[in-house]
């Protein structure tokens, strides 16, 4: 039976299963849920593990043209995966702990035993312990990830990211580590972030922003949109002041901005920014809405000035 599970499930992927074989697939599902789905995991880690390496496989195969079979694709074999997972992996090898390494070239997105979802970027590290989710729910994260936590009030959720821990019960929140500085930032419900003895309390708009050589973690206001975006495909600003927003174009798209009259980063404005824009493009847009003018130089430097 594994032998042909492996078989059948190859051809499923590469989109060669005729209808006869789709239908044997399905009998090996049942046979497997019926039979074994209770004993061949020790825990829900490794019920987890698979099923995202399963689910990874399908995304890379699965265009965005091809929506119906990848549906068909992830209806059999994610179920296959939570009962099968015996025919080809040995439960005993797993250690204790499970490690999400992202050496992709794009976002990896995981589904936490806990039914929790984490969004990992490229060359990030989330770590759980074995014991996760049975009483406590603790994570360590190296590099950037985007967290949608279930809620679980008798079960906080903990991410220990360098010298901080960020506890909530059920929320979403972006944590980004870089070499100089670690920024927790809230998308929704309430966070607590601690460092030694500072604790902050984070509420939808709220970072807290640690700098590491000098040792100091301060609260400040943002716009979460501006830090979510490194995984999304579009994002819609609503009233934000010209000053954030050139604050997130210099990081994104390496300019340099210079503002002629200061009291122009005040000014607010709305703006709709799609994955594919240019830099060009962005600017274009800002120049035929607003009551400024953007105008790029040499060396990437764009220029800021009011229109009287």
């Amino acid at each position: 039976m594994k032998n042909r599970f492996i078989k059948l499930r190859n051809k499923f992927l590469d989109q060669r299963l005729s209808a006869s074989e789709e239908q044997e697939l399905h009998t090996i599902e049942r046979y497997i849920l019926q039979k074994e789905k209770n004993e061949v995991f020790k825990s829900d880690i490794e019920k987890v593990q698979i099923k995202n390496e399963m689910y990874n496989q399908i995304e890379k195969k699965i265009n965005t043209r091809n929506y119906g079979w990848l549906l068909k694709v992830a209806s059999v074999l994610l179920i296959i995966c939570l009962g099968s997972t015996a025919f080809f992996f040995n439960s005993d090898s797993f250690q204790d702990r499970v490690v999400y390494e992202n050496t992709s070239t794009g976002n990896t997105t995981i589904v936490l035993p806990d039914s929790s979802t984490v969004i990992l970027k490229k060359n990030s590290v989330l770590t759980l312990e074995k014991d996760f989710n049975t009483g406590t729910r603790t994570v360590s994260l190296q590099g950037q990830a985007f967290f949608e936590v279930f809620r679980n009030e008798n079960s906080p959720f903990k991410v220990i990211t360098g010298k901080l821990v960020t506890s909530v019960l059920g929320t979403s929140f972006n944590i980004d580590q870089q070499a100089a500085q670690i920024k927790v930032t809230v998308a929704s419900g309430l966070v607590s972030v601690e460092k030694d003895n500072l604790k902050l309390i984070l509420t939808p708009d709220n970072q807290a922003f640690l700098d590491m050589e000098k040792e100091t973690l301060i609260k400040r206001e943002v716009n979460h949109k501006l830090e979510t975006f490194w995984f999304k495909d579009e994002m819609e600003l609503i009233n934000i002041t010209l000053g954030e927003l050139t604050a997130f174009l210099e990081i994104h798209y390496g300019a340099s901005f210079r503002y002629l009259e200061p009291e122009s980063k005040n000014k607010r404005i709305s703006i709709y920014i799609n994955k594919d824009d240019t830099l060009t493009s962005i600017l274009r847009s800002i120049n035929y809405i607003n009551e400024v003018k953007l105008k790029k130089t040499a060396n990437n430097v764009v220029e800021v000035h009011a229109i009287k």
